[in-house]
């Protein structure tokens, strides 16, 4: 389990699906001093945790146990007691399981909830890694998310971006103004505390930066004007359809295009450059130029390490990047 110091002060939620005896789920629970009680199906948030049915996996022998609002090291306390008694009642997990972890927004804007959207969006290809692969790509009640827009220009208020998307996505906005909640639906089905544990743990992370990212990343229109800085470099990248953005974040520029996406400092380009050129419509080296054949439409591949340098994990603790890289190794 990664140990990061968070207190986990952003409210969250916790949705453990899994096949197995409701009352006796429930019983277990109880016997370890967390307030639980069978229900019918409903949508109500509680002060208890509830055990109900849940239709993608059949009525007979399977449920959901749905916690109320949690937050700080007591709501963990409370997860990893729940956890025992599921594994102390023999429920168990299947393809059909799924993990659905709530996250307070309520006191968010909604250009930091379009953020946090984006950002899994652009990601979602790297975050597929730390998945099963029955979780990735277009799942069924987890669809993909990377060809979708929030842009802010059509969904400027809470209530029209909950409509911007339906729920069964990898996430779901569709609470954000009813109940003031993100939710994070791609996570396979488990009753292990520390999967769930990590997982939340890196989904607080990544929120915080989002928030914290917002406004910050600067998009470079694309204007072929001379005097563009680096003009030469980002009409090369352009003319194969690629787009350049600066992040005063991350202080890097960000070449993108389809799946590859990779990171310059202004160091690395003026390195580019002849030495006391302006930089601006000054033709790049000959030598480079053939070195990342920019020019023959062939960018250099997005690297499959999880580094400092990948915006996906900015604003993560080096224990949340380890883990990241250990949970993708051990799925590759």
């Amino acid at each position: 389990m990664v140990q990061d110091k968070m207190n986990f002060q952003r409210r969250f939620g916790i949705e453990i699906e899994f096949k197995g005896n409701r009352a006796a789920v429930c019983e277990s629970i109880q016997r370890l001093g967390v307030a639980c009680l069978e229900e019918r199906y409903n949508h109500n948030t509680r002060t208890h945790w509830k055990i109900v049915t849940d239709a993608s996996l059949g009525y007979d022998n399977a449920g959901e146990v749905v916690s109320p609002i949690l937050q700080g090291e007591q709501g963990l306390r409370e997860l990893e007691l729940v956890c025992q008694g599921l594994e102390d009642a023999g429920a168990r997990v299947d393809r059909q399981c799924g993990l659905h972890i709530h996250l307070d927004c309520r006191d968010m804007s909604v250009a930091e909830c379009q953020t946090v959207f984006k950002r899994y969006s652009d990601y979602e290809h790297a975050i597929d890694r730390i998945m099963p692969r029955s979780r990735r790509g277009n799942a069924r009640w987890c669809g993909t998310i990377a060809h979708s827009s929030v842009k802010r220009e059509t969904y400027n208020t809470k209530e029209s971006l909950s409509n911007a998307i339906g729920r069964y996505h990898k996430v779901n906005l569709t609470n954000i103004a009813s109940r003031g909640s993100i939710e994070f639906r791609q996570h396979s089905g488990t009753t292990n505390y520390n999967k769930i544990y990590n997982w939340l743990n890196f989904l607080q992370q990544f929120v915080a930066s989002s928030i914290q990212l917002t406004g910050v990343a600067r998009t470079v229109r694309r204007v072929r004007s001379k005097q563009r800085w680096y003009n030469q470099l980002r009409t090369a990248y352009e003319n194969v359809g690629g787009s350049v953005t600066y992040s005063k974040g991350l202080k890097k520029w960000r070449f993108e295009t389809g799946e590859t996406i990779f990171f310059l400092t202004n160091a690395q380009i003026q390195e580019l450059y002849p030495e006391g050129s302006s930089l601006k419509n000054t033709p790049l080296k000959v030598t480079w130029q053939s070195q990342i054949r920019l020019l023959d439409g062939v960018p250099p591949q997005r690297t499959e390490q999880y580094t400092q340098d990948d915006s996906l994990t900015f604003g993560l603790t080096p224990e949340t990047i380890d883990w990241l890289q250990r949970r993708a190794n051990e799925l590759s």
